[in-house]
C-alpha cells in the first residue's frame, strides 16, 4: 500500500486520467476561476454524497425544530431546518438515509414524487445555485451537467462546435447539424 508523502494528507493519491481529460478539467476549472482540485472535488462530492443514518438525521431535525419552537426562530434557522428536512426526505427516497423499512420508504417515495411535481420550479432554482452557468445550459438542453473543452482550449457549449452557445435560450430553435444542399 502506498504511503502519503511527508507533509501530505493520507487521503491524497495519484490519479491516472484518460488521455486529454486532465487538459479538459484544467481548462474548465480555469474558465470558472477554480483550481483543478476544487473542480474535481466539487463534482465528486455532488456525485458521491455521504450516506446518513435515519435515526441520527431525524434526531437532528427534532433538535432544530425544538430550538425554533423555543422562540429562537431566525430566518437562517428556518432555512436550515427546511433544507435539512428536504435533504432527509430526498435521502430516504433515494436510499442515502438508511434505517427505514420498504413500506415506509415506498410511502415516502410516493409522497416525495407528488411533492416534486408541485415544487418543480423551486427545485429548478435550487439546482441553479449548485451548477455554474455552462452546466446550467447543458442541463437545460440535455438533462446532464456535461461541459466541453475544445481542442483550441475554448469551453462550451459553443456555436459551431456541435452544441448551442450559452446565450441562446433552450426554447429557441438552434440548428445542430447543417446539411449541404445535396443532403436535403
Amino acid at each position: 500500500m502506498a504511503r502519503a508523502r511527508p507533509g501530505r494528507g493520507s487521503d491524497q493519491f495519484p490519479l491516472r486520467l484518460p488521455e486529454g481529460l486532465r487538459d479538459r478539467i484544467k481548462a474548465y476549472a480555469a474558465y470558472q476561476g477554480r483550481s483543478m482540485n476544487e473542480e474535481i472535488v466539487r463534482i465528486l462530492e455532488r456525485e458521491f454524497p455521504e450516506p446518513l443514518a435515519g435515526g441520527e438525521r431525524i434526531g437532528e431535525l427534532l433538535e432544530m425544530l425544538g430550538a425554533l419552537q423555543a422562540g429562537k426562530a431566525t430566518d437562517e434557522g428556518i432555512s436550515k431546518l427546511a433544507a435539512s428536512l428536504h435533504d432527509t426526505i430526498e435521502g430516504i427516497y433515494s436510499g442515502r438515509v438508511t434505517g427505514f423499512d420498504q413500506e415506509t420508504r415506498r410511502d415516502i417515495s410516493n409522497r416525495y414524487q407528488e411533492w416534486q411535481e408541485r415544487e418543480f420550479e423551486r427545485q429548478s432554482d435550487k439546482a441553479a445555485a449548485e451548477y455554474d452557468a455552462v452546466e446550467e445550459v447543458s442541463l437545460q438542453r440535455t438533462g446532464r451537467s456535461e461541459k466541453f473543452v475544445y481542442e483550441d482550449g475554448s469551453v462550451g457549449p459553443q456555436y459551431g462546435k456541435g452544441s448551442p452557445p450559452a446565450d441562446i435560450p433552450p426554447d429557441e430553435e438552434f440548428p445542430l447539424f447543417i446539411l449541404d444542399e445535396d443532403d436535403k
